[in-house]
Protein backbone atom coordinates (compact mmCIF):
# COMPACT_ATOMS: atom_id res chain seq x y z
CA UNK A 1 0.00 0.00 0.00
CA UNK A 2 1.28 3.55 -0.66
CA UNK A 3 2.36 5.94 2.01
CA UNK A 4 -0.81 7.99 3.11
CA UNK A 5 -0.16 11.55 4.80
CA UNK A 6 -0.85 12.04 7.92
CA UNK A 7 -3.39 14.68 8.76
CA UNK A 8 -2.42 16.68 11.74
CA UNK A 9 -4.48 19.25 13.82
CA UNK A 10 -3.66 21.92 11.63
CA UNK A 11 -5.24 20.47 9.01
CA UNK A 12 -8.23 20.21 10.53
CA UNK A 13 -7.76 23.97 11.50
CA UNK A 14 -7.41 25.27 8.51
CA UNK A 15 -10.66 23.31 7.25
CA UNK A 16 -12.51 24.43 10.45
CA UNK A 17 -11.51 28.01 10.15
CA UNK A 18 -10.38 28.38 13.96
CA UNK A 19 -7.51 27.84 15.63
CA UNK A 20 -5.34 24.96 16.09
CA UNK A 21 -5.41 25.20 19.95
CA UNK A 22 -9.57 25.46 19.64
CA UNK A 23 -9.48 22.21 17.25
CA UNK A 24 -7.33 20.19 20.05
CA UNK A 25 -9.22 21.02 22.90
CA UNK A 26 -13.02 19.98 20.83
CA UNK A 27 -11.26 16.60 20.32
CA UNK A 28 -10.70 16.27 24.23
CA UNK A 29 -14.14 17.16 24.63
CA UNK A 30 -13.18 20.48 26.59
CA UNK A 31 -16.12 22.00 28.11
CA UNK A 32 -14.76 25.38 26.81
CA UNK A 33 -15.70 24.53 22.97
CA UNK A 34 -19.37 24.78 22.47
CA UNK A 35 -21.31 21.20 21.32
CA UNK A 36 -21.70 22.26 17.57
CA UNK A 37 -18.28 23.57 17.08
CA UNK A 38 -16.88 19.90 18.36
CA UNK A 39 -19.71 18.34 16.46
CA UNK A 40 -18.13 20.21 13.29
CA UNK A 41 -14.39 19.14 14.01
CA UNK A 42 -15.35 15.53 14.79
CA UNK A 43 -16.95 15.88 11.15
CA UNK A 44 -13.85 17.30 9.41
CA UNK A 45 -11.30 14.88 11.72
CA UNK A 46 -13.67 12.11 10.34
CA UNK A 47 -13.51 13.59 6.67
CA UNK A 48 -9.45 13.93 6.58
CA UNK A 49 -9.36 10.54 8.39
CA UNK A 50 -7.33 11.87 11.45
CA UNK A 51 -5.90 9.91 13.70
CA UNK A 52 -4.76 10.90 17.40
CA UNK A 53 -0.74 10.64 17.69
CA UNK A 54 -1.33 7.91 20.46
CA UNK A 55 -3.03 5.65 18.22
CA UNK A 56 -1.51 6.39 15.02
CA UNK A 57 1.84 5.39 16.25
CA UNK A 58 0.58 2.12 16.26
CA UNK A 59 -1.08 2.30 12.74
CA UNK A 60 1.32 1.39 9.65
CA UNK A 61 0.73 1.29 6.34
CA UNK A 62 3.32 -1.55 6.01
CA UNK A 63 1.81 -5.80 6.08
CA UNK A 64 1.88 -5.71 10.06
CA UNK A 65 0.21 -8.90 9.71
CA UNK A 66 -1.97 -8.64 12.99
CA UNK A 67 -5.49 -8.54 12.60
CA UNK A 68 -8.13 -6.88 15.15
CA UNK A 69 -11.11 -9.50 15.67
CA UNK A 70 -14.45 -7.66 17.43
CA UNK A 71 -17.15 -9.18 19.12
CA UNK A 72 -19.37 -7.93 21.85
CA UNK A 73 -20.68 -11.34 23.68
CA UNK A 74 -19.26 -12.59 26.40
CA UNK A 75 -22.55 -15.23 27.24
CA UNK A 76 -23.00 -16.57 23.53
CA UNK A 77 -21.08 -19.65 22.29
CA UNK A 78 -21.73 -18.27 19.17
CA UNK A 79 -18.34 -15.75 19.42
CA UNK A 80 -16.53 -17.65 20.83
CA UNK A 81 -16.79 -20.78 18.16
CA UNK A 82 -15.85 -18.09 15.42
CA UNK A 83 -13.31 -16.42 17.75
CA UNK A 84 -11.30 -19.50 17.92
CA UNK A 85 -11.79 -20.63 14.43
CA UNK A 86 -11.03 -17.12 12.76
CA UNK A 87 -7.81 -17.92 15.72
CA UNK A 88 -6.61 -20.93 14.13
CA UNK A 89 -7.01 -20.09 10.72
CA UNK A 90 -5.09 -16.80 10.57
CA UNK A 91 -2.38 -18.21 12.29
CA UNK A 92 -1.91 -21.22 9.33
CA UNK A 93 -1.28 -18.41 7.14
CA UNK A 94 1.21 -16.50 8.77
CA UNK A 95 -0.62 -14.21 10.60
CA UNK A 96 -2.06 -13.10 14.00
CA UNK A 97 -5.55 -12.02 15.86
CA UNK A 98 -5.62 -9.51 18.82
CA UNK A 99 -9.12 -9.97 20.12
CA UNK A 100 -11.17 -7.00 20.96
CA UNK A 101 -14.46 -6.60 22.92
CA UNK A 102 -16.45 -4.01 22.23
CA UNK A 103 -19.49 -2.98 24.96
CA UNK A 104 -21.45 -1.84 22.39
CA UNK A 105 -24.31 -2.85 19.19
CA UNK A 106 -22.23 -0.19 17.17
CA UNK A 107 -18.98 0.63 16.70
CA UNK A 108 -18.41 4.31 16.62
CA UNK A 109 -15.55 6.80 16.58
CA UNK A 110 -15.41 6.96 20.64
CA UNK A 111 -14.29 3.05 19.93
CA UNK A 112 -11.80 4.04 17.85
CA UNK A 113 -8.50 4.92 19.90
CA UNK A 114 -10.03 2.00 22.44
CA UNK A 115 -9.28 -0.36 19.87
CA UNK A 116 -6.62 0.30 17.86
CA UNK A 117 -3.69 0.18 20.69
CA UNK A 118 -1.69 -2.74 18.43
CA UNK A 119 -0.75 -2.11 14.79
CA UNK A 120 -2.88 -4.10 12.41
CA UNK A 121 -3.60 -4.65 8.49
CA UNK A 122 -7.17 -5.86 9.03
CA UNK A 123 -10.26 -6.00 10.57
CA UNK A 124 -13.02 -9.06 10.94
CA UNK A 125 -15.53 -7.54 13.01
CA UNK A 126 -19.01 -9.20 14.49
CA UNK A 127 -20.05 -5.48 15.37
CA UNK A 128 -21.26 -3.50 12.84
CA UNK A 129 -19.49 0.05 12.40
CA UNK A 130 -20.92 3.39 12.02
CA UNK A 131 -20.01 5.13 8.33
CA UNK A 132 -17.80 7.36 9.96
CA UNK A 133 -16.35 4.18 11.55
CA UNK A 134 -16.12 2.77 7.75
CA UNK A 135 -14.75 6.00 6.38
CA UNK A 136 -12.28 6.25 8.64
CA UNK A 137 -11.12 2.58 7.63
CA UNK A 138 -11.31 3.53 4.01
CA UNK A 139 -9.51 6.67 4.32
CA UNK A 140 -6.71 4.58 6.20
CA UNK A 141 -7.10 2.03 3.76
CA UNK A 142 -7.11 -1.07 6.14
CA UNK A 143 -9.91 -3.89 5.07
CA UNK A 144 -12.61 -4.00 7.42
CA UNK A 145 -14.77 -7.44 7.32
CA UNK A 146 -18.07 -7.48 8.93
CA UNK A 147 -19.85 -11.12 9.60
CA UNK A 148 -23.17 -12.39 10.30
CA UNK A 149 -24.72 -8.58 9.68
CA UNK A 150 -25.81 -7.85 5.98
CA UNK A 151 -24.87 -4.03 6.71
CA UNK A 152 -25.67 -1.43 4.57
CA UNK A 153 -22.78 0.65 5.59
CA UNK A 154 -20.61 1.35 2.67
CA UNK A 155 -16.58 0.82 2.80
CA UNK A 156 -16.43 -2.44 4.41
CA UNK A 157 -17.07 -6.38 2.95
CA UNK A 158 -19.85 -7.96 4.79
CA UNK A 159 -20.50 -11.78 5.04
CA UNK A 160 -23.43 -13.53 6.52
CA UNK A 161 -25.99 -16.47 6.14
CA UNK A 162 -28.91 -16.42 4.60
CA UNK A 163 -31.07 -16.12 7.21
CA UNK A 164 -34.76 -15.11 5.79
CA UNK A 165 -34.73 -19.04 3.85
CA UNK A 166 -33.41 -20.21 7.59
CA UNK A 167 -36.48 -18.39 8.90
CA UNK A 168 -38.33 -19.87 6.27
CA UNK A 169 -37.37 -23.29 7.06
CA UNK A 170 -38.28 -23.04 10.19
CA UNK A 171 -41.88 -21.62 9.71
CA UNK A 172 -41.99 -24.48 6.97
CA UNK A 173 -41.27 -26.91 9.98
CA UNK A 174 -43.94 -25.14 12.04
CA UNK A 175 -46.90 -25.49 9.58
CA UNK A 176 -46.11 -28.73 8.35
CA UNK A 177 -46.21 -30.27 11.24
CA UNK A 178 -49.01 -31.03 13.99
CA UNK A 179 -48.05 -27.58 16.20
CA UNK A 180 -50.42 -25.03 16.36
CA UNK A 181 -49.15 -21.81 17.40
CA UNK A 182 -45.68 -20.38 17.71
CA UNK A 183 -43.75 -17.67 19.28
CA UNK A 184 -41.02 -15.59 17.93
CA UNK A 185 -38.63 -14.97 20.40
CA UNK A 186 -35.56 -12.95 20.39
CA UNK A 187 -33.13 -10.64 22.52
CA UNK A 188 -31.17 -8.81 19.49
CA UNK A 189 -32.08 -5.83 18.28
CA UNK A 190 -30.35 -6.51 15.17
CA UNK A 191 -30.75 -6.60 11.37
CA UNK A 192 -29.95 -10.34 11.70
CA UNK A 193 -33.02 -10.78 13.93
CA UNK A 194 -35.08 -9.28 11.45
CA UNK A 195 -33.87 -11.13 8.80
CA UNK A 196 -34.90 -14.69 10.48
CA UNK A 197 -38.06 -12.95 11.77
CA UNK A 198 -39.08 -11.89 8.65
CA UNK A 199 -38.64 -15.72 6.49
CA UNK A 200 -40.72 -17.33 9.54
CA UNK A 201 -43.49 -14.80 9.30
CA UNK A 202 -43.30 -14.77 5.59
CA UNK A 203 -44.21 -19.09 5.67
CA UNK A 204 -46.36 -18.67 8.85
CA UNK A 205 -48.60 -15.27 7.31
CA UNK A 206 -49.05 -17.32 4.34
CA UNK A 207 -50.92 -20.36 6.52
CA UNK A 208 -53.86 -20.45 8.55
CA UNK A 209 -51.97 -20.82 12.43
CA UNK A 210 -51.27 -18.51 14.10
CA UNK A 211 -48.16 -16.91 15.63
CA UNK A 212 -46.50 -14.34 18.07
CA UNK A 213 -43.73 -12.19 18.97
CA UNK A 214 -42.44 -10.34 22.00
CA UNK A 215 -40.91 -7.14 20.78
CA UNK A 216 -37.57 -7.01 22.76
CA UNK A 217 -36.62 -3.97 25.24
CA UNK A 218 -33.79 -5.42 27.06
CA UNK A 219 -36.51 -6.90 29.70
CA UNK A 220 -34.49 -8.02 32.83
CA UNK A 221 -37.16 -10.39 33.17
CA UNK A 222 -37.49 -11.66 29.41
CA UNK A 223 -37.67 -15.03 29.44
CA UNK A 224 -40.19 -15.06 32.60
CA UNK A 225 -41.86 -12.59 30.04
CA UNK A 226 -41.71 -15.45 27.30
CA UNK A 227 -42.75 -18.37 29.57
CA UNK A 228 -45.63 -16.59 30.60
CA UNK A 229 -47.17 -15.64 27.01
CA UNK A 230 -46.51 -19.36 26.38
CA UNK A 231 -48.39 -20.38 29.56
CA UNK A 232 -51.49 -17.61 28.53
CA UNK A 233 -51.54 -18.01 24.88
CA UNK A 234 -51.54 -21.69 24.97
CA UNK A 235 -48.08 -21.85 22.40
CA UNK A 236 -46.38 -25.09 21.64
CA UNK A 237 -43.70 -24.06 19.28
CA UNK A 238 -41.20 -21.46 19.80
CA UNK A 239 -38.34 -20.30 17.49
CA UNK A 240 -35.22 -18.63 19.06
CA UNK A 241 -33.21 -15.86 17.71
CA UNK A 242 -30.17 -17.89 18.65
CA UNK A 243 -29.25 -21.09 20.48
CA UNK A 244 -28.05 -19.70 23.29
CA UNK A 245 -31.48 -18.23 24.16
CA UNK A 246 -32.89 -21.44 23.10
CA UNK A 247 -30.72 -22.68 25.90
CA UNK A 248 -31.96 -20.46 27.92
CA UNK A 249 -36.09 -21.04 27.73
CA UNK A 250 -35.08 -24.38 27.89
CA UNK A 251 -33.69 -24.33 31.42
CA UNK A 252 -36.24 -22.16 32.36
CA UNK A 253 -39.27 -24.08 31.74
CA UNK A 254 -37.54 -27.20 33.21
CA UNK A 255 -37.03 -25.23 36.76
CA UNK A 256 -40.69 -24.23 35.98
CA UNK A 257 -41.88 -28.00 35.50
CA UNK A 258 -43.41 -27.22 32.58
CA UNK A 259 -45.84 -30.43 31.99
CA UNK A 260 -46.79 -29.00 28.09
CA UNK A 261 -44.39 -30.28 25.50
CA UNK A 262 -43.03 -27.26 23.67
CA UNK A 263 -40.77 -27.73 20.30
CA UNK A 264 -37.98 -25.28 20.35
CA UNK A 265 -35.70 -24.33 17.53
CA UNK A 266 -32.65 -22.38 17.60
CA UNK A 267 -30.23 -21.03 15.70
CA UNK A 268 -26.61 -21.09 14.63
CA UNK A 269 -26.38 -25.30 15.93
CA UNK A 270 -23.90 -24.66 18.69
CA UNK A 271 -23.96 -28.38 18.84
CA UNK A 272 -21.84 -29.34 16.35
CA UNK A 273 -19.11 -27.72 18.41
CA UNK A 274 -20.41 -28.01 21.74
CA UNK A 275 -21.99 -31.38 22.31
CA UNK A 276 -22.98 -31.07 26.02
CA UNK A 277 -26.12 -28.95 24.17
CA UNK A 278 -27.27 -31.95 22.27
CA UNK A 279 -31.07 -31.49 23.00
CA UNK A 280 -31.38 -28.09 21.42
CA UNK A 281 -32.49 -28.27 17.40
CA UNK A 282 -31.63 -25.56 15.37
CA UNK A 283 -30.08 -23.83 11.84
CA UNK A 284 -26.95 -24.35 10.87
CA UNK A 285 -24.65 -23.06 8.39
CA UNK A 286 -20.83 -23.71 7.02
CA UNK A 287 -19.02 -22.27 9.71
CA UNK A 288 -15.77 -23.04 8.04
CA UNK A 289 -16.53 -21.82 4.81
CA UNK A 290 -17.74 -18.37 6.64
CA UNK A 291 -14.39 -17.95 8.68
CA UNK A 292 -12.08 -18.98 5.53
CA UNK A 293 -14.22 -16.48 3.14
CA UNK A 294 -13.66 -13.72 5.80
CA UNK A 295 -9.72 -13.93 6.36
CA UNK A 296 -8.77 -14.90 2.76
CA UNK A 297 -10.54 -11.81 1.79
CA UNK A 298 -9.12 -9.71 4.51
CA UNK A 299 -5.76 -11.13 3.53
CA UNK A 300 -6.24 -10.94 0.00
CA UNK A 301 -6.62 -6.76 0.35
CA UNK A 302 -3.58 -6.85 2.78
CA UNK A 303 -1.36 -8.59 -0.15
CA UNK A 304 -3.26 -6.67 -2.71
CA UNK A 305 -4.19 -9.71 -4.09
CA UNK A 306 -7.90 -7.91 -4.31
CA UNK A 307 -8.45 -4.28 -4.70
CA UNK A 308 -8.63 -2.63 -1.38
CA UNK A 309 -11.32 -0.50 -2.57
CA UNK A 310 -13.74 -3.14 -3.98
CA UNK A 311 -16.44 -4.26 -1.63
CA UNK A 312 -17.63 -7.58 -1.45
CA UNK A 313 -21.24 -8.89 -0.16
CA UNK A 314 -21.50 -12.67 -0.11
CA UNK A 315 -23.89 -14.72 1.84
CA UNK A 316 -24.32 -18.31 2.82
CA UNK A 317 -27.05 -21.02 2.46
CA UNK A 318 -28.61 -22.44 6.05
CA UNK A 319 -30.27 -25.37 6.58
CA UNK A 320 -32.34 -26.97 9.79
CA UNK A 321 -31.18 -29.61 11.91
CA UNK A 322 -33.71 -31.38 14.02
CA UNK A 323 -31.72 -33.47 16.61
CA UNK A 324 -34.58 -35.33 17.73
CA UNK A 325 -38.51 -35.43 17.75
CA UNK A 326 -39.36 -34.83 21.39
CA UNK A 327 -39.94 -31.87 22.42
CA UNK A 328 -39.32 -30.16 25.91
Amino acid sequence: MQQKKNITLKDIALRAGISINAVSRALRDSPDISEPTKERVRKIATELGYVPDSVARSLKNDNSKIVALVYNDFYNPYFAIYCEKVFHYIKEKGYKCNLIYSDTNLMTMNDIENIMINRYCGVISFVEPTTDVALFFKKREIPFCLVGINSNVEYIDCVYTDDIDGGKQVGNYFVQNEFTKALYLTNSISETSFRRFLGFSEVVNASNKPFSFIPYQYQKDFIQIAYKKIVSEDIDFVFCFSDSLAIELISYLKQKRMKKKIKIIGYDDIHQFYPIFKNVDSVRTDTEEIVHFACDLIIDKVTQEKNINEYFTKMFPTYLHIIKAVSY
